[in-house]
């Protein structure tokens, strides 16, 4: 069975124990990893998918349109807030002017670049991490506190800095639980395990706790 991973990035994870140990396992399963390539279409009925590949040049990077036949294809969407916000005044970018997918959102207060009685967690927020339910565990009592001080005409003052959690299902019954914050170190909650490689612990996590409050609680 011939399996390939495609990534329109160029590099397989963004936090270097976790990337180093994904590469090694992609390696050590023969499975080649293709970066630079975005879908740009797929015919289902032909089963083909079609990416651009970008390409750097001595100019500069040029692109070239690339078909392959799939027999399973799984494809992550493109992403971005909801139509309602991201087609609203909340995701202009007061510094430019321009609409963007996601909510302009100072990083640390999460309160809104323009419009100082908004704050933006999770999904909308337009902030440089993973959006994950661990961020948005960590970031929703640091919006509250930060409305409530803006409410009652005070500076915002509680911070968030950007952790998030990947939990990423190497094999049945093992997790590499990427945990890290803003500044790309490895923050793991279970210090006394190898942050850089899964465990059965971190698919307690999931199975047992993560999976049932998505299908239960969300």
């Amino acid at each position: 069975m011939d399996f390939r991973f495609f990534s329109a990035l160029e590099r397989v994870f963004d936090v270097a124990p976790f990337r180093q140990r994904l590469e090694q396992i992609y390696g050590e399963r023969n499975i080649p990893v293709l970066f630079n390539h975005r879908v740009k279409s797929v015919d289902m009925e032909a089963r083909k998918v079609t990416f651009e590949k970008a390409m750097k040049t001595p100019s500069g990077t040029s692109t070239e349109r690339v078909t392959v036949d799939y027999d399973f294809l799984h494809i992550v969407p493109p992403m971005s807030a909801p139509d309602f916000v991201k087609k609203s005044p909340l995701a202009t970018n007061p510094a430019t002017g321009v609409q963007e997918d996601w909510v302009p959102t100072d990083k640390a207060t999460l309160v809104h670049a323009k419009y100082a009685n908004v704050v933006s967690v999770g999904d909308v927020a337009g902030l440089p991490t993973s959006k994950t339910a661990a961020a948005i565990r960590v970031q929703a009592p640091i919006a509250a506190a930060n409305l409530i001080s803006l409410m009652e005409g005070q500076a915002p003052s509680h911070r968030y800095d950007g952790y998030t959690a990947c939990p990423i299902v190497t094999q049945y019954g093992k997790v590499l639980l990427a945990e890290f914050g803003y500044d790309k170190k490895p923050r793991p909650s279970l210090p006394f395990l190898d942050p850089g490689r899964e465990h059965e612990a971190g698919w307690l996590l999931k199975v047992h706790l993560l999976r049932p409050m998505y299908l239960k609680v969300c």
